[in-house]
């Protein structure tokens, strides 16, 4: 599942939403490991799981959507190309095994919301 708040042209936004769901749409989703109650790390999967790519570090904090917490995806690894060290996503969950995922790109004048996803629990 993926919405981009910026395409609301119709044609963008069904377009986007039918390429989201397609077979050649590269993400399948995320790999998460705790290291402690609230802090850990985790990749994105892409291709059918062939591959792993786009290390990211997480963390419980504060949510930028409101006043609640959320889970934070850190993705300013070493190993991240520039453009991707630029994104931090924040998740939390919105039904049992359902989560909403926030998008945010960073940038010189603050974080833009990019896209929202949404993670089913495996």
């Amino acid at each position: 599942m993926l919405a981009a708040p910026r395409a609301q042209q119709p044609h963008v936004r069904a377009w986007l939403e039918k390429f989201s769901r397609s077979p050649l749409f590269p993400w399948q989703g995320k790999t998460f490991k705790h290291e402690t109650a609230d802090h850990g790390h985790g990749v994105n999967r892409l291709l059918g799981e062939r591959l792993t790519w786009f290390r990211f570090h997480t963390f419980v904090g504060p949510s930028h959507a409101g006043d609640f917490d959320a889970v934070h995806l850190d993705y300013s690894h070493d190993g991240n190309p520039p453009l991707v060290r630029k994104v931090k996503d924040e998740v939390r969950e919105v039904a049992p095994g359902l989560y909403l995922g926030l998008a945010y790109l960073s940038m010189k004048d603050g974080e833009h919301l990019g896209c929202f996803f949404g993670i089913a629990k495996s």
